[in-house]
C-alpha cells in the first residue's frame, strides 16, 4: 500500500516532489476546521508550528504511524503521550536551527545592554538620549539548558566576547566545560550569580512556570532574562510585577503567551507585559528561525526522517521510543 502523507505546514514544492518520487501520495490540510477529517486514512503527518495535535485529534487518526516535525520542540505541538499510546512515532529535527536561535538570543542581549531600541526611538522622536550603555564583555552570563542552542550561545560568547558562562542542565557537559570554560552550577547559584540569564530548554510539565516570583527575586537587580525558548517557562504575572517594580532590569522573549497567531489585541495581553517600555520588555512573535536557509534545512531533516521511517520502520530522531510497544504494524 502506498503511504499517504498529510502536509500540515508550508512545505516547499521541492520537498513535496521528493516525497512523491519516493512513492508517497500527498494531501494538504485545507484549514484548522478540517484537521480531524484530514487525519483519517493517512499514515504519515508532516507538521510545522501552525497547528497543535491534541489527544482528541490524534485519537481520530486511525491509520497514523509517524509524525515528522520541522523543528526541535515538537512537544509544544503534539501530545506525545497520546501518540506513544497509539503507536505513533514522533520525530523532530534537533539542532538544525541552533545557530539562528543563538544569534537571535544574542541580538536581544546586545539590544538590551546597548539600549538600541530606546535610543532609536529617542533620536526619531527627539526624546532625551541615555547617558550610558553597558558592555557584554565582563558580564556573568548564565545559561539554563545546555543543549544545541545553549551550547551555541556559549560558543559565541566565549570566542566572540571572551566571556565564559555559568550553566545548569539536567546533566553536566564536560566537553563544553573544557572547550568553553563553562562552569556547571546549581540552579540557585545560576539565578543569583547571572547578570543575564538565557532560557534554552523545552517547555514541559516539569519546566512550565519554573521561573516564578521566587526565582526572579533571587536574581540580581540589574539582571536580564532572555528567553528564546517558550514563554510558558516563565510566570507572566510574576515577570510583569518584577519588571514593573525593578526586581530585575529587563526581559526579552521570542514568543508571547498566545494560543493563536499574532498580533494580540491589548485586551488579550493578560499579563500586561506588552504595555511596558522597550527597555523593560522586548518581544518578537517566535521568529528566530524565520530564515530561508534554516527553513530549508528543517524541511530537509523532517523529509529525511519520514523517508527513513517508512523505509526501515525506525529513525534516529524519534523522541518517543515507547511508541514501539504500541505500534500498529511494522513499516517498510
Amino acid at each position: 500500500m502506498t503511504p499517504k502523507i498529510l502536509i500540515a505546514c508550508d512545505l516547499a514544492e521541492s520537498f513535496r516532489d521528493r516525497l512523491k518520487k519516493a512513492g508517497f501520495s500527498l494531501a494538504v490540510v485545507p484549514g484548522r476546521d478540517a484537521l480531524a477529517d484530514s487525519l483519517k486514512g493517512v499514515q504519515g503527518l508532516f507538521i510545522g508550528a501552525r497547528f497543535r495535535f491534541t489527544r482528541e485529534l490524534l485519537e481520530q487518526a486511525d491509520c497514523l504511524e509517524a509524525i515528522s516535525f520541522c523543528g526541535a520542540g515538537v512537544g509544544t505541538y503534539v501530545d506525545e503521550e497520546t501518540a506513544t499510546r497509539n503507536g505513533i512515532a514522533v520525530m523532530n529535527a534537533p539542532g538544525v536551527n541552533a545557530d539562528a536561535v543563538a544569534e537571535y538570543a544574542l541580538g536581544f542581549l546586545l539590544a538590551l545592554q546597548k539600549f538600541l531600541i530606546a535610543e532609536n526611538n529617542a533620536i526619531k522622536t527627539g526624546s532625551p538620549l541615555r547617558a550610558m550603555n553597558f558592555s557584554v564583555r565582563g558580564m556573568i552570563i548564565g545559561i539554563l539548558g545546555m543543549g544545541h542552542v545553549g551550547r551555541r550561545i556559549a560558543e559565541i560568547l566565549f570566542h566572540g566576547f571572551r566571556t565564559p558562562v555559568l550553566y545548569h542542565s539536567r546533566s553536566r557537559k564536560p566537553q563544553a566545560e573544557e572547550a568553553l570554560a563553562a562552569r556547571y552550577v546549581s540552579f540557585d547559584t545560576l539565578l543569583s550569580a547571572s547578570d543575564a540569564l538565557f532560557l534554552c530548554l523545552p517547555e514541559t510539565d516539569e519546566t512550565h512556570g519554573m521561573i516564578g516570583a521566587g526565582e526572579l527575586a533571587r536574581m540580581k537587580k540589574n539582571a536580564l532574562l532572555i528567553n528564546p525558548a517558550r514563554p510558558g517557562l516563565v510566570d507572566g504575572h510574576a515577570l510583569f510585577q518584577a519588571l514593573r517594580d525593578g526586581v530585575i532590569r529587563a526581559a526579552a522573549f521570542d514568543g508571547y503567551y498566545l494560543s493563536h497567531p499574532y498580533p494580540p489585541t491589548p485586551a488579550e495581553d493578560a499579563f500586561g507585559l506588552l504595555s511596558l517600555a522597550d527597555d523593560r520588555f522586548l518581544c518578537t512573535p517566535h521568529v528566530a528561525s524565520r530564515n530561508r536557509k534554516v527553513w530549508d534545512d528543517l524541511f530537509e531533516q523532517a523529509t529525511a526522517n519520514l523517508l527513513e521511517f517508512f523505509a526501515t520502520g525506525d529513525c534516529a530522531h524519534i523522541v518517543n521510543p515507547g511508541f514501539r510497544d504500541h505500534r500498529r504494524r511494522k513499516t517498510g
